[in-house]
């Protein structure tokens, strides 16, 4: 039987990021290093990897935490092969993310190579999928935002300290009531989180406590809420999907059905009825 690896890589030019997807039924990689940040999860199969003078093995929804410099391998431990998904953080990325945190002095590094942590493993998979789909870039910079932090906050070698200011609460009824002014426009979480004076990481956390979502998901909830109005008045799809501020129709039809349970199209066909 034929060898049935496959690997692809692409970039997100809204966050200047490259992200990898690749199964190995028998590719040993040799041992090597990266000048960037290597942040991967198992999707399938078992891994293993040769770091410092041991070897680590990887199983599904395990995590992979390297630094630049740091050397290793990777294979698959049996005739299986395995499969992951994975992003490269630049030492810029992480700089910029650091500013976020309070207290951090200098850059972090993963203390750890390897964990078992579902939580972080779903996180970075979601992340992955959004830059595949080519989701907004507000989702696309709180998904990686939050991300990085995370594992930064729970595998690096530094902690911050977080004071609540007491505002919190009257910043995301503000973020809330811009958002439902703009949501027909572009937004950014710099820009969400400029508007209350906020760092983007704490903005994203404190209207995750608050409402239960973060402000992406928000946002599209509104979207949808006004393409319901749009279909009610016999507005072509294409046509509302760019008056409510998405990006593409695809994009629109899929978050229409996840909210909703039908398509644009047949909600608008149930209508008519």
């Amino acid at each position: 039987m034929g060898d049935s690896s496959w690997s692809h890589v692409w970039h997100n030019s809204h966050l200047d990021l490259n992200f990898f997807q690749a199964f190995h039924e028998d590719h040993n990689y040799p041992r090597h290093s990266h000048d960037y940040f290597v942040i991967a999860v198992v999707d399938r199969g078992l891994q293993s990897f040769s770091f410092g003078r041991g070897k680590q093995i990887t199983p599904v929804n395990g995590l992979i935490l390297l630094n630049p410099g740091e050397v290793h391998t990777g294979e698959p431990v049996n005739e299986s092969g395995f499969g992951y998904s994975a992003f490269y953080p630049t030492f810029q990325h992480v700089e910029t993310t650091l500013r976020e945190l309070p207290g951090y002095r200098g850059l972090p590094s993963f203390s750890v190579p390897r964990a078992d942590d579902l939580r972080m493993a779903q996180a970075v998979r979601s992340f992955h999928t959004t830059l595949k789909n080519g989701a907004d870039p507000l989702e696309c910079e709180s998904k990686f935002l939050w991300t990085l932090v995370e594992l930064i906050r729970c595998y690096g070698d530094k902690t911050s300290n977080e004071v609540k200011t007491g505002s919190e609460h009257l910043a995301v009824k503000k973020v809330q009531a811009y958002i439902h002014e703009n949501y027909a426009q572009p937004l950014s979480l710099a820009e969400l989180a400029g508007y209350v004076h906020f760092s983007r990481y704490y903005l994203l956390r404190i209207f995750r406590e608050e409402l239960g979502m973060p402000p992406h998901t928000y946002l599209e909830n509104i979207r949808v809420r006004w393409s319901l109005k749009l279909l009610a008045e016999g507005a072509p799809l294409v046509e509302v999907a760019q008056r409510v501020g998405f990006g593409s129709q695809s994009h629109f039809t899929g978050r229409f059905k996840q909210i909703m349970g039908v398509t644009p199209g047949e909600y608008a066909r149930q209508l008519k009825k």
